[in-house]
């Protein structure tokens, strides 16, 4: 688990929608971004402003992840 799923976590945001977008960095894989609650989920391929380091960079979403699943606890 990376260390930005941990901190959504810890912050009660597990069932959040994850985006996997693509900025333009050289040798830089796809990055996980959470959606804002209450923010609509972009369409693959739409372009999002997205944090990176101390700026704000344009990337393109490249695919969508499912929301993380809570058991439940009558298992």
């Amino acid at each position: 688990m990376g260390r930005h799923e941990a901190s959504a976590r810890a912050a009660g945001l597990v069932g959040a929608r994850r985006l996997q977008v693509a900025v333009p960095v050289p040798r830089l894989e796809p990055l996980t971004y959470l959606v804002p609650e209450g923010q609509s989920v972009p369409a693959v391929g739409a372009r999002v402003r997205v944090p990176l380091g101390g700026r704000t960079v344009t990337g393109i979403v490249c695919a969508i992840d499912e929301p993380d699943r809570v058991p439940s606890s009558g298992a």
